[in-house]
């Protein structure tokens, strides 16, 4: 039977169950409210004692996920393009008048190129569609230092994501800048 359990110097309470080859798992629920967090932890046993192929259970993680973004600004499984268009309204009065311009260029250039995709929830980007926008930047016909800049935008609303939950891992994390060499 899964368990709860909270170390002294933590605010979080941490999910103990044992999985099919009975070893114990300890996970940390990031969950402050024990009840709340007695509930994942259950759900999680019942989820890992059961033979599941991968599909299944990645499609178990998705929902679980798009389920815990629950605070009313964001919704459940926000687009690209809805998360794109809230991040540069919150972003304007925050910065100076060219820095915004230079936010909503560089983002619509990449809702842009990503096209019908950029309707799709913000947490179906994966690290392989910024390196893909990455190599489209780089066949472009601009300076490598523009380009660069393009997908600087980028990066820095995948990174307001990941700090503000909607992502549980920022897809441009360790991407590296397009080099002169690249073209």
């Amino acid at each position: 039977m899964a368990s709860v359990w909270k170390h002294p110097n933590s605010q979080y309470y941490v999910a103990c169950f044992r999985d099919l080859d009975r070893r114990q798992r300890r996970i940390t629920t990031k969950e402050t409210d024990r009840e709340k967090a007695q509930a994942i932890a259950s759900e999680w046993e019942a989820i890992i004692r059961q033979k599941r192929n991968k599909a299944h259970i990645e499609q178990i993680i998705k929902t679980l996920h798009d389920e815990s973004i629950s605070r009313p600004e964001f919704g459940i499984g926000i687009s690209v393009k809805a998360y794109a268009d809230r991040w540069l309204a919150k972003k304007e009065p925050q910065v100076e008048e060219k820095t915004t311009i230079y936010y909503e260029s560089a983002i619509r250039k990449f809702l842009k190129w990503l096209y019908a995709r950029a309707d799709r929830p913000i947490t179906e980007l994966r690290r392989v569609d910024i390196a893909d926008y990455r190599g489209f930047l780089g066949r472009q016909r601009i300076a490598t230092s523009t380009a660069n800049h393009y997908l600087m935008g980028v990066r820095v609303m995948l990174w307001a994501a990941y700090r503000e939950g909607v992502l549980y891992k920022n897809p441009a994390e360790f991407l590296e800048d397009i080099r002169e060499l690249d073209l």
